[in-house]
């Protein structure tokens, strides 16, 4: 099946309105990928996002930091959800009306940055120019964000082909946190 596009000036308009709704419920909210990019024609609209949370009691004593119910709800108002959890989800992709999906990444603060890069380039600029850097200086990309090689564990499928990281360590390395896209490719 052929994939549907909509022209750069209305998926636009789109993702406008979209973040206009996020935006209220959310730290921080960009449009990424090929929009970004500002392709002519585009077959989904991807907006990454940092939700604000709320303190909630985890067990008897504990607190941890939960979505709050704005963003839940906002979420759960634009469109039928294919994939993911508006409640903790880092990925959620939504059938808008007018049958094009809108993808959703919502990353930890710390990986916010990375995230909204490798989200605007192309799949090939993602992983053989970024990916490939951050593996010369001995990082790779988790579902938690960065962190080292060697405290991690490669997922490989039948061929042997790394399929994602996994790490192992109780303390992990962080990576430095970036404010913005420069100092990330300094870095």
């Amino acid at each position: 099946m052929k994939e549907q596009k909509m022209e750069r000036s209305e998926a636009y308009k789109i993702a406008k309105s979209l973040i206009v709704k996020l935006s209220p419920c959310c730290e921080r909210i960009e449009i990424s990928g090929s929009l970004r990019r500002k392709n002519p024609n585009v077959g989904d609209i991807e907006i990454i996002g940092l939700p604000k949370t709320i303190e909630a009691q985890d067990g008897f004593f504990d607190k941890k930091q939960v979505r709050n119910s704005e963003f839940i709800s906002a979420v759960n108002n634009i469109g039928k959800i294919i994939k993911g959890s508006p409640e903790n989800g880092r990925y959620i992709q939504i059938e808008l009306l007018g049958g094009f999906n809108l993808d959703l990444f919502l990353p930890q603060e710390i990986d916010y940055i990375r995230m909204l890069i490798i989200r605007t380039g192309s799949k090939n600029f993602s992983q053989n120019v970024i990916a490939n850097a951050w593996r010369r200086n001995g990082w790779c990309g988790t579902e938690d964000g960065l962190r080292l090689i060697d405290e991690c564990e490669a997922k490989n499928d039948k061929s042997g082909k790394i399929i994602k990281w996994i790490c192992i360590a109780d303390n992990p390395t962080l990576p430095p946190v970036f404010v913005n896209e420069k100092e990330f490719f300094d870095w």
